[in-house]
Order: structure tokens, then C-alpha cells, then sequence
């Protein structure tokens, strides 16, 4: 059945589908298919990995798949940005520091 099922969901994978110019449809086809994919692997280790092996075609678009995928996924996180001091202060002070250094 995995040798049915395999090639059928990496056939789904959209080829790009990071850039804009798909449908919301076609995006959501390709990571369903993904998700999919990224699970029987784990759960049937060694039919997956003869499936791929099998079939170098299927392996390297399945491999370009994760590799857009987790390239956008860090796109869309923002980088480690330092985080603004608030506007106002949390604490008040009764007396005024500002003379002080």
C-alpha cells in the first residue's frame, strides 16, 4: 500500500509553491501532502526508505520539497530581534535619579 501511497503524495507536491503565484488550494495540497509524508517515514522506516531509494526521482523531489519548505518557515519567523524597552517604565520611582552618575 506505502508503494501506492508515496508516490502518489509526492506527485501532489507542488513544484515552488512558495512564491505567490499559486493558489491557496495548491498551497494547502502541498503541505496536506507533506505532512503526510514527514509521518509515514518515521512510522514505516525501512518500506519508505526502499520506496525512495527505488524511485531516485520521487527522493529528490521530495527532498527539494523539504528543503523549500523549511527555507520559508525561516523566512517567515523573524530573526532573533532584541526586544524594545517599554515606553513606560514598570516601576515608578517616587524620587528623581536623574542627577545621579
Amino acid at each position: 500500500m506505502l508503494g501506492v501511497l508515496v508516490p502518489i503524495l509526492v506527485a501532489l507536491l507542488g513544484h515552488n509553491v512558495t512564491t505567490s503565484k499559486h493558489s491557496k488550494v495548491t498551497k494547502t495540497l502541498h503541505d496536506h501532502c507533506l505532512q503526510r509524508l514527514m509521518k509515514i517515514g518515521p512510522q514505516y522506516p525501512q518500506p519508505f526508505k526502499a520506496i525512495m531509494s527505488s524511485a531516485p526521482d520521487l527522493k529528490q523531489q521530495l527532498e527539494s520539497a523539504v528543503r523549500a519548505s523549511q527555507a520559508s518557515a525561516k523566512a517567515k519567523s523573524p530573526a532573533a530581534q532584541p526586544k524594545a524597552a517599554p515606553a513606560q517604565p514598570s516601576i515608578k520611582l517616587r524620587m528623581d535619579f536623574s542627577n545621579y552618575k
